[in-house]
């Protein structure tokens, strides 16, 4: 049986929830309301799906967690808030792989039908990076007040069914066990646990480190050099170093899913990346997370040029033809193989929401600066508008990619390389396709 409560909040009209998605119940202890983002208030939770019954607890047995604010600009600039809970015990919620740790994303600056974030969670999902964030749309109620349209989300965070790798313990002093499992981000915002440096062309950047959470000082200096190590490799143009501290297939994967989207913020700041244990471990880029700002710019060049945002790293990173080539392969699976099923996925998702993006806007309707996206056919239009013009610059810029080598062996004379904006092989002086054709010199 699924509980609807009615709401009837100061300034606001009574509003229900739609019925159409999971209902996510949570009460906290003595109906205390959750105020900040660094302490938990402690309750409980239980989740209705409309379709397939109780998913989480039961609303006479619901499940112990703890509840607490989350982001920055989303948490201080909207009435509708983002939050972050915390089971007391692993649990797979709404098929989503088992887990303590949830994020309720409000999406309350997403004024393109809440498909900011989906769409790019759904670029990374087709482009195939390793792990990207699940997440399932619901309505939220919290204390007998109705909330709105909520997307409960995987967070980043290293763990088994998340980004698989060790785990680098919290203030360790052994150099020996120092090489793996670190996740960090870089950040536009300043935090407590931060490597400081500056890019070789005089930007100053901060790389917030999520694991460990408490850093020893033997830590702090290796994590320092780890960045810049990454930025002098970055800056040495004749040299292929950094493809030896990075993976390039998940790096290039991750440019391609921010292009795409027009995300002026990507290597700016939500922009992560993970190193597993071991010696010769590469630097991992993703998961993706934050796209608030997709398609705002709206400007027919790449995200690294005329930034809103500046951009670290990638500008020079774009420019190795290794970067270049792999790039054109992915770019051509893309198109052939993800575009079209990535239509129907975000037509899916808009028919699935619209039914409660209509009650949630009216719960926030010109209160609190939240965006609402009563019309979400409307919304639909200019989001797929936007993808269409996107990928159609991106056509202009990249040509339609290029297929990657197939029956062609490998040998210490082939080289990959541009010429006239497409990829190509030299060999022994001679210019050949991807696709193995040979070509006029």
């Amino acid at each position: 049986m699924i509980v609807v409560f009615t709401v009837v909040s100061a300034g606001l009209n009574a509003v229900n929830p739609s019925g159409t998605l999971p209902i996510v119940h949570i009460t906290t202890n003595t109906g205390q309301p959750v105020t900040d983002r660094d302490n938990y208030v402690t309750g409980t939770i239980y989740i209705d799906n409309c379709a397939a019954g109780q998913t989480l607890g039961t609303a006479a047995s619901p499940k112990t967690m703890s509840i607490r604010g989350r982001g920055n600009y989303t948490w201080t600039g909207f009435e509708k808030k983002p939050y972050k809970i915390k089971l007391d015990t692993s649990s797979i919620v709404l098929g989503m792989l088992s887990s303590r740790h949830w994020a309720l994303m409000a999406a309350a600056d997403d004024n393109l039908g809440f498909m900011r974030n989906t769409l790019g969670f759904m670029l990374s999902k087709h482009i195939g990076l390793r792990w990207t964030p699940s997440q399932v749309p619901v309505e939220l109620i919290i204390n007998n007040e109705y909330l709105g349209l909520y997307f409960l989300t995987e967070t980043v965070r290293i763990q088994k069914n998340r980004i698989n790798i060790a785990s680098q313990p919290d203030q360790n002093q052994d150099p020996m066990t120092m090489s793996g499992g670190w996740l960090v981000e870089i950040d536009n915002y300043d935090a407590d646990n931060q490597a400081y440096l500056r890019e070789k062309n005089n930007h100053s950047m901060r790389v917030t480190v999520h694991t460990p959470e408490i850093m020893s000082s033997q830590q702090q200096d290796y994590i320092s050099a780890q960045m810049n190590l990454l930025n002098e490799a970055f800056y040495e143009s004749t040299s292929d170093h950094w493809e030896q501290l990075v993976d390039l297939d998940e790096l290039v994967k991750f440019y391609l899913v921010q292009e795409i989207i027009e995300n002026c913020e990507s290597y700016h700041g939500s922009c992560y990346f993970y190193r597993d244990e071991g010696a010769d471990a590469k630097w991992f880029w993703g998961p993706v997370w934050d796209f608030g700002n997709s398609y705002w710019r709206h400007q027919e060049l790449p995200i690294y040029e005329n930034p809103t945002f500046y951009q670290y790293w990638i500008g020079q990173i774009a420019s190795f033809p290794s970067f270049q080539s792999r790039l054109q392969e992915f770019w051509y699976d893309f198109l052939n193989v993800h575009y079209q099923p990535l239509l129907e996925d975000l037509k899916a998702f808009k028919d699935q929401i619209k039914t409660a993006a209509k009650r949630d806007a009216d719960r926030w309707d010109n209160h609190g600066r939240v965006c609402t996206n009563r019309d979400m056919e409307g919304k639909y239009s200019q989001m797929t508008g936007n993808l269409t013009w996107r990928i159609n610059y991106l056509r202009s810029a990249w040509g339609n990619g290029v297929q990657a080598i197939h029956n062609m062996p490998e040998e210490q004379t082939a080289v990959k390389m541009f010429r006239n904006g497409q990829v190509v092989i030299v060999r022994d002086g001679t210019t050949y396709s991807m696709t193995g054709m040979r070509l006029d010199n």
